[in-house]
């Protein structure tokens, strides 16, 4: 007989090796001295800190600091490469920081991660897979039921799956298993509809905001498309699997939300010309 906290326990592993090899991979990016910075934002003794602190026992508030702002206000992309680590460790535990899963993807884009070598761009992809299953799989309580309290912050699923998809991760196998755990669980089912919801939401907005830029430049409609889990969601694999959700859900008014969710997807396919 099976607890049910074997998932639980199993994904928790998994993210701890996953971090742990990411630690292994940027072991020799520690910064040379302090962390430069605008000394207008940043006090010079945060950038003391910042170049002296042993990176695992740096504290919350200082990855946050450094995570949400990195590149942009302190800091190289060495010593970003060097912290990130520690950021995703700490967020794992700590959901509310300023720098979520897609703050935290869109730096590690900033800081090269395209022009990383391959296997590095796995490790990379490998702990934002984890992260995912810490969520699906309940190994930290942000998903409900397990999030003992409304009042707790928690990692919504659509932030940790746009930030899958800005650092290409292939996103069919997440979303496939998303799906299939949906079909046997009416509030994970709810919470399928959300995150895809939300995730069309920005998409759409996109297209809106940038509406002239497309018009003068169609070839612009590319980037809009570049995160992997939108161009799996606006593909006729993406609509056939949310179809395939509502129609289980056909008796509720869940089936009928999936339904208009999938209309709106097969308009963003043919906007985004996947």
């Amino acid at each position: 007989m099976h607890s049910g906290f074997e998932a639980f326990s199993d994904a928790d592993a998994t993210w701890r090796e996953a971090i742990a090899r990411l630690y292994e991979m940027t072991a020799e990016d520690r910064p040379d001295g302090p962390v430069e910075g605008c000394t207008h934002c940043k006090s010079k003794a945060d950038m003391d800190l910042l170049g002296s602190i042993e990176r695992e026992t740096a504290p919350q508030w200082l990855m946050d600091d450094f995570g949400f702002s990195a590149m942009l206000t302190w800091g190289s992309e060495r010593d970003f490469r060097w912290f990130v680590p520690r950021i995703l460790e700490l967020l794992a535990d700590h959901p509310g920081m300023a720098s979520g899963p897609e703050t935290i993807a869109s730096r590690l884009r900033m800081a090269g991660l395209d022009e990383w070598p391959e296997a590095e761009q796995e490790v990379v992809r490998e702990v934002f897979v984890a992260l995912w299953h810490l969520w699906l799989d309940g190994g930290r309580p942000w998903r409900r039921p397990w999030r003992p309290r409304w009042s707790w912050w928690w990692l919504h699923p659509s932030e940790i799956l746009l930030a899958a998809g800005e650092v290409d991760v292939d996103a069919g196998p997440l979303l496939e298993g998303f799906a299939a755990r949906a079909l046997g669980d009416r509030p994970l089912g709810d919470e399928y509809a959300s995150a895809l919801e939300l995730i069309a939401g920005e998409s759409e907005e996109d297209l809106e905001l940038f509406a002239d830029a497309l018009a003068d430049e169609p070839a612009y409609v590319a980037g809009l498309g570049d995160n992997t889990v939108v161009r799996f969601l606006a593909s006729d694999a993406g609509v056939e699997q949310v179809e395939e959700v509502a129609s289980h859900f056909a008796d509720d008014e869940l089936g009928e939300r999936l339904r208009l969710l999938a209309q709106r997807l097969a308009r963003l396919k043919i906007a985004l010309g996947s």
